[in-house]
């Protein structure tokens, strides 16, 4: 299964650099550690950098799941909501695809792009009355 294979490849450490252009610079450490076969934790650490300069150390989780049909990225809540499913095509190796998450009134619309074992990007784009911004993450292994 696409979906399963996928989310067994990304389980590992990755370090990311995170950029949202005239906003700020983030970096860190991403560890994606399996729960069962169809579901692995995410969780980040790292350090924001405001374009003022300013520094604040951050944490985000969230859970990987795979489905027949999806690649899902779900809040780590309880119980688990859904933040984006993903459907990916396979394209030059690796796989893309696209997401959308509506937070009322603000809309979240992203593309992933993995291009398994090493490397995967996200890019968010936020756009509606509160919010507008673009948000990309490059990871890269650093542990399998």
């Amino acid at each position: 299964m696409l979906y399963r294979d996928l989310l067994q490849q990304l389980n590992g450490t990755w370090a990311f650099e995170r950029y949202s252009p005239g906003q700020a610079t983030m970096a860190g450490t991403a560890v994606i550690a399996a729960i069962d076969p169809d579901l692995s934790s995410y969780e980040e650490r790292g350090t924001l950098t405001t374009a003022e300069g300013r520094s604040f150390q951050f944490t985000r989780k969230y859970r990987y799941r795979a489905t027949e049909e999806s690649f899902d990225i779900l809040f780590d809540e309880n119980p688990p909501r859904l933040y984006q499913s993903v459907k990916l095509v396979h394209e030059d190796g690796g796989w893309i695809g696209s997401g959308f998450h509506l937070c009322s009134p603000d809309e979240y619309r992203s593309d992933y792009s993995f291009d398994p074992p090493d490397s995967f990007t996200t890019t968010h784009h936020v756009t509606g009355p509160r919010k507008s911004y673009r948000i990309e993450t490059r990871y890269s292994r650093t542990s399998g």
